[in-house]
C-alpha cells in the first residue's frame, strides 16, 4: 500500500501539489507500539514510528517535535500532535 506523509501544511484537504512550503515523503515502514490495539480504551497506546524514503528538511514550517525526557516533569505545558478525533469523526 502507498502512504504519503505531508509536512508543512495546515489544511489536510489542500491539493497534493503547488504548496511551496510542503514536503511530501513516502512511507517505507511503520513500527507500531508492541501493545497497540490490546487495550479496551480507544486510542490507548496509539503511537508508532514511521520510516520515510527521504529525510524531512527542517524549515520555518517544519520542525521536530521535542519530547520531554521525564514524563513526571512539569506537566503545566505540553505539545500535542496527530490527527485524533474531531467532532466525533476520526481524521
Amino acid at each position: 500500500n502507498f502512504m504519503l506523509i505531508r509536512t508543512g501544511i495546515h489544511n489536510v484537504t489542500s491539493p497534493l501539489t503547488g504548496n511551496p512550503v510542503e514536503q511530501q515523503r513516502q512511507v517505507r515502514k511503520i513500527y507500531k507500539y508492541p501493545v497497540y490495539g490490546t487495550s479496551l480504551i480507544p486510542f490507548d497506546n496509539d503511537i508508532a514510528l514511521v520510516k520515510l524514503n527521504l529525510p524531512v528538511e527542517t524549515t520555518e514550517y517544519v520542525r521536530p517535535l521535542c519530547l520531554t525526557p521525564d514524563v513526571e516533569s512539569d506537566l503545566s505545558q505540553c505539545v500535542i500532535t496527530g490527527w485524533g478525533i474531531k467532532r466525533g469523526i476520526v481524521i
